[in-house]
């Protein structure tokens, strides 16, 4: 007799009374769970074998076809069990199966944009591996460097360095390494042999499941040379303001300069022609003197700092300590100057003088308007292959991403000095902590 829930799926009742059926002591029944069912399984002896034979003689049999029942109801279990369990991994292979197209479907989506990209940008795209090995180049960097497309793969990317700047590359391996990106100049080299200048921008990524190095080229060979005319004519700009100030300074001591020591000589005479007749000093003569002799010590002051002749004359070592020596008495900050002159004075280039003396006063300017200082270290260092300015002061300083205050401390104007000579200018600052600037000049030949 089988049931699902109370409700009778199968029974077999043999022709006789339902009540001996239901009330016969020898019984089994058995609940077995199918999916979300319960079965019951009830066996009961025939009554023919039990009058015939007798119920005790058949009790093995009856055993025996219980065992099997229940052997057979748990195999239908497993086989259902089975049958479920392979159901469900059909459904969920299904499931991952659609989810791995769908994600197959973006990838080539995401893919085809970046080949779209990767192959109409104008700048000059190149996917290395990490040794150095070109995987792949877009056209722009194909025709930049004078190949055709698909012939720089699996060139290494020193072939397209020049040879004496091969050092790049072992920089922008170092870079990579610590940051992941990084951006640098370098010098280019075409199939012919010709060189240009390009920016190159790096940074590690994933390609096809490979780490990868993603090298963006630039040609900034037109930057450059404009950079390079903007630099000759600031340099030119510069040169004709020092000349101005060379001839002004002269007009001014020779002219103004001798018609004040006339000036002075008049007096000297008149007073001299008055002094018997009036038998005492003329009133407002002294006054007058004095007035001439303030009048040529500021002219001589002017010309001194238009066009300093002790910088021509005997160098920067000289100009140097005037300039310091004057500061201190007319300032009284305390200062301290350390020169050391590892090269001969005379082998420094005019303009290289010149641009330091112009730095080191604008720096003290700097410090006896701004700084509030009380105390100026200077140090002039000059060696056969550098000559370096340094100035400290320990005034109150300043923000260095303040753009009014560096504007009002004349640093362009110092960098521009600097880029005059090939040097360069470092300054740095902060509150209540005083300035200090830096000027550094490679020792070459002189600029025509």
């Amino acid at each position: 007799n089988v049931t699902d829930g109370g409700m009778p799926l199968f029974s077999f009742t043999p022709d006789h009374d339902d009540a001996w059926f239901s009330e016969f002591p020898i019984r089994a029944s058995r609940d077995f769970p199918v999916r979300n069912r319960t079965w019951r399984l009830t066996v009961v002896p025939r009554q023919e074998q039990l009058h015939g034979v007798g119920w005790i003689a058949s009790l093995p049999i009856f055993i025996l076809e219980m065992l099997l029942s229940v052997a057979l109801a748990i195999l239908v279990h497993v086989l259902l069990t089975r049958m479920e369990l392979f159901r469900s991994a059909r459904d969920k292979a299904l499931s991952e199966i659609a989810e791995r197209r769908k994600a197959e479907s973006a990838l080539d989506a995401t893919r085809s944009r970046y080949q779209s990209v990767f192959e109409s940008t104008t700048d000059g795209m190149i996917i290395l591996d990490r040794r150095g090995g070109i995987v792949e180049a877009n056209a722009a960097a194909c025709t930049m460097h004078g190949y055709g497309l698909g012939e720089l793969d699996d060139l290494p990317i020193r072939k397209l360095i020049a040879p004496d700047r091969q050092d790049v590359y072992d920089r922008f391996s170092r870079a990579l390494e610590r940051t992941g990106t990084v951006r640098l100049d370098s010098v280019g080299v075409r199939k012919d042999g010709s060189t240009f200048d390009v920016e190159v921008r790096g940074t590690d990524f994933q390609f096809g499941g490979e780490p990868r190095v993603l090298a963006v080229l630039t040609d900034v060979s037109e930057r450059k040379h404009a950079e390079e005319r903007l630099a000759q004519l600031s340099r030119k700009v510069l040169l004709a303001q020092e000349e101005e100030r060379l001839r002004l300074s002269r007009d001014l001591h020779d002219e103004l300069g001798q018609l004040l020591t006339a000036q002075h000589l008049e007096l000297d005479w008149l007073k001299s022609r008055m002094v018997p007749v009036a038998g005492k000093d003329p009133v407002g003569f002294e006054n007058a003197v004095k007035l001439v002799e303030d009048a040529a010590r500021d002219l001589r002051r002017i010309c001194k700092d238009l066009r300093p002749p002790l910088l021509d004359d005997l160098g920067i070592e000289p100009a140097v300590g005037l300039l310091v020596q004057e500061f201190e008495e007319r300032t009284s900050i305390r200062t301290d100057l350390a020169v050391q002159m590892l090269q001969d004075p005379e082998k420094v280039p005019p303009e290289t003088a010149l641009s330091a003396y112009r730095v080191l006063q604008e720096s003290l300017t700097n410090v006896s308007r701004h700084s509030d200082a009380r105390n100026v270290d200077i140090s002039l260092q000059c060696t056969s292959s550098e000559l370096m300015l340094s100035v400290y002061d320990d005034g109150k300083g300043f923000v260095m991403n303040d753009e009014q205050g560096a504007r009002g401390s004349g640093i362009t104007g110092m960098h521009e000095r600097a880029h005059l000579v090939g040097g360069t200018i470092e300054v740095r600052s902060a509150p209540s902590e005083g300035t200090r600037v830096v000027l550094r000049a490679p020792l070459g030949e002189e600029k025509s």
